[in-house]
């Protein structure tokens, strides 16, 4: 028999039931683990649990949605301020359960939408659903993603069942047939895999400490040429460490190389992300050095550890040297980024942009980067991402998932950030530190 509209209606009461709402949280969480943590799965399936909600337009689903879809980016966020030794284990992971529970009762009353732009506008929150919408847009630059946004904003804001579905329906299959067409534009033959000159390296992550400093440094000697360019991670050494500073000029002198190190910097009561270039002019003694390694300082940073609860000022136009160095031929361009590489070395790198850490999660972070006039006039620019996981130590026993181990948060982070950098079809390239480096051969790369 057909169903009347009193039976759809009822249909829809059972979809809404406490059982099946209870089921929907653990299909929800387990597409989301998935597609936050496994590198094949696309990074865009995140996004199911919260079209659901969407679609229902019910509260108590809209809640089950959202709290399955944040659990993780703020359970790990929490692990990762344990590891910092914030504060006690026990009261940041209550913390954290009693925000993932604020959003969902957040997105039950005022729509899964509202809340996703809400906490994308919060300078230092580090788990907007923007970051995986921006997977369907690629192309669009960043004005795209915050149109899409506003969008399905509007689309939630539908009352009629009906419509609304109707609607979401229409902007999927728009979406579905942007990313066919960029997909087959991307595959054309006539266009080529080219990387810049940029190669990743692997670093084994048992070591640490002054032993891996060690092993990274003769590794670099062994495997760059003369005038060769790498890029560390973040927090390589501490800006007042000159035993640091020093050990890894020497890495440089001896055999005329370029490296771009994260470096943290004392900023106010705490510390900011940095990074140093380091060469044969950079590293001269006090007294001849031209000007303040720093070339870019992070815009966010983790509350009183690593920035404030705000955007830090003087990111762009680090200081950098300027003036030509007659001792060394060496001359830089007054630019944020990569600028040239010594002469000695006859490659010059590509101008770049950085992102330190936090800032790869963040949308009003990459809003500033793409945005930027440099930045958008020249779409080769690649993207640099400085990363540091070591806080993510093991858990003590008193939690259920100690023998996870550590979480892969360099895979969410690295889907994060090809996702957003793709808005503007840009090349990103990550260092993480006792992880990857970052090693610029074109030769090498060409062949």
């Amino acid at each position: 028999m057909p169903r009347t509209e009193a039976g759809t209606e009822e249909w829809f009461q059972g979809w809404h039931s406490l059982p099946l709402r209870v089921l929907l949280f653990p299909i929800g969480a387990g597409l989301c683990f998935a597609a936050f943590f496994l590198p094949d799965i696309p990074f865009a399936l995140a996004l199911l649990p919260l079209v659901i909600g969407v679609w229902s337009g019910a509260g108590p689903v809209r809640f089950t949605t959202m709290t399955s879809f944040m659990i993780w980016p703020v359970f790990l966020s929490a692990w990762g301020l344990h590891g910092l030794d914030v504060a006690p284990p026990g009261l940041v992971m209550i913390l954290a359960a009693a925000l993932t529970l604020a959003l969902g009762l957040i997105a039950a009353q005022a729509g899964i939408m509202t809340t996703t732009l809400l906490v994308s506008l919060i300078p230092v929150f580090p788990a907007s659903p923007l970051l995986a919408l921006a997977a369907l847009l690629p192309g669009l630059g960043i004005t795209g993603l915050f149109c899409a946004g506003a969008g399905l904003l509007l689309v939630e804001a539908i009352r009629t069942a009906r419509q609304r579905q109707a609607c979401l329906l229409l902007l999927a299959a728009c979406l579905g047939i942007w990313n066919m067409g960029h997909a087959v534009i991307r595959a054309h033959p006539a266009e080529t895999a080219d990387t810049g000159g940029w190669r990743e390296e692997t670093r084994p992550r048992a070591l640490s400490g002054r032993a891996r400093a060690i092993a990274l440094r003769d590794s670099l000697s062994g495997t760059l040429p003369e005038g060769g360019i790498a890029v560390l991670g973040e927090n390589v050494f501490a800006a007042e460490d000159d035993a640091a500073r020093a050990f890894w000029c020497r890495a440089v002198t001896d055999r005329a190389l370029t490296l771009y190190a994260g470096v943290a910097e004392p900023y106010g009561p705490v510390t900011r992300g940095a990074v140093w270039r380091l060469d044969a002019e950079t590293c001269a003694d006090a007294g001849r050095a031209l000007a303040s390694p720093a070339i870019h300082r992070a815009t966010f940073g983790i509350p009183h550890l690593t920035g404030t609860w705000g955007p830090m000022g003087g990111a762009r136009g680090a200081p950098e040297p300027q003036s030509p160095a007659p001792e060394t031929g060496i001359s830089n361009a007054p630019e944020t980024g990569i600028s040239n590489a010594p002469e000695t070395g006859d490659r010059p790198a590509p101008p770049a942009d950085w992102l330190i850490c936090l800032e790869a999660f963040l949308p009003l972070a990459w809003a500033g980067l793409l945005l930027d006039t440099d930045s958008e006039a020249d779409p080769s620019r690649p993207v640099m991402v400085l990363s540091n996981d070591t806080a993510f130590r093991p858990l003590p026993a008193l939690f259920p998932l100690p023998a996870l181990g550590t979480p892969p948060v360099h895979v969410l982070r690295r889907k994060a950030a090809s996702a957003m950098a793709g808005l503007a079809g840009r090349a990103v390239y990550f260092a993480e530190t006792g992880r990857t480096i970052l090693i610029h051969d074109p030769e090498r790369t060409a062949s």
